[in-house]
Formats: C-alpha cells, sequence, structure tokens
C-alpha cells in the first residue's frame, strides 16, 4: 500500500479497516493538537499548569503520534520514513516557537523528549500490532 494512498487492505477483515481508518483520525487530530499547543502564544499551551511535566507531556505526545502515524499506512516499509518525517515535524516545532510563539521557546531538551517519544512510539508499534491482530481475530473468528 502506498504511504499516501486512502486505500485500506480489505482481506485482513473489517477490523483492520477500522483500525487503520481510526489511526489515521487520530494522527491529523493529533497533529493538529501538538502544532497548536506548541505554537500559541505565552502560557496558553503550557501543560504544566494543569500538573503535567512537561518533557513528560512531549513523549507522551510524540509515543501518540508515532504510533497514530505507523498504523495509519500498516505497512513497515514506510517505519523510517514516518520517523524521519516526524524527528523533523518535532524539531521544526521547537524552531517554530522561537520564532512564532510570543512568550515561548524551543528547547534542545524538549526536541529530546520528542526524539524519545518517537523512539517509544517505534518500539511499542509491533508489538501493539501483534496484539491488535490477535484481538481482530479472536473478534472476527477469521485468521490473519
Amino acid at each position: 500500500m502506498p504511504l499516501f494512498s486512502l486505500s485500506v487492505d480489505h482481506r485482513s477483515g473489517p477490523w483492520r479497516v477500522w483500525l487503520v481508518w481510526f489511526a489515521r483520525f487520530s494522527f491529523v487530530c493529533l497533529f493538529l493538537l501538538i502544532s497548536l499547543i506548541s505554537l500559541v502564544p505565552g502560557n496558553v499551551g503550557d501543560v504544566e499548569a494543569m500538573g503535567i511535566d512537561d518533557k513528560v507531556a512531549h513523549i507522551l505526545a510524540y509515543v501518540s503520534l508515532m504510533g497514530a502515524g505507523l498504523f495509519s499506512v500498516w505497512d513497515e516499509r514506510y517505519r523510517p520514513a514516518i520517523f524521519v518525517a516526524l524527528l523533523i515535524y518535532g524539531v521544526g516545532l521547537e524552531f517554530g516557537q522561537q520564532i512564532f510563539a510570543d512568550g515561548r521557546e524551543g528547547s534542545v531538551l524538549d526536541a529530546l523528549a520528542n526524539l524519545l517519544g518517537l523512539l517509544i512510539g517505534l518500539g511499542l508499534s509491533r508489538p501493539m500490532g501483534h496484539i491488535f491482530c490477535w484481538l481482530g481475530e479472536k473478534w472476527t473468528g477469521a485468521a490473519d
């Protein structure tokens, strides 16, 4: 399946189709939300005000974004491309904070937290894929 194809392989049953479409929807929502929170001026996007450590928030955001990105295409050939694209996105947002967000500043530590989140998401994607396949087979009664 091409990287930007909107079609989903139906051979694996409806559970995979729904999972891929949910992942695609989640990816777009996460992408927009992370961009918005990262680039709003001042302390509007400050997660520490909500009692969440800034670095933990970065890690969780990028674990989620990486997982949604990988399950959006469900093809392991694209794992490196998705990883590199999201790494550029995460570092780019840190530079964007310096330029576009009044009262915000980019941080090398935030970029490293983004990288750590991407690596964790990459590492969790294969076991999670096996779990989703197993659950899908149990749900539909069909083997993958």
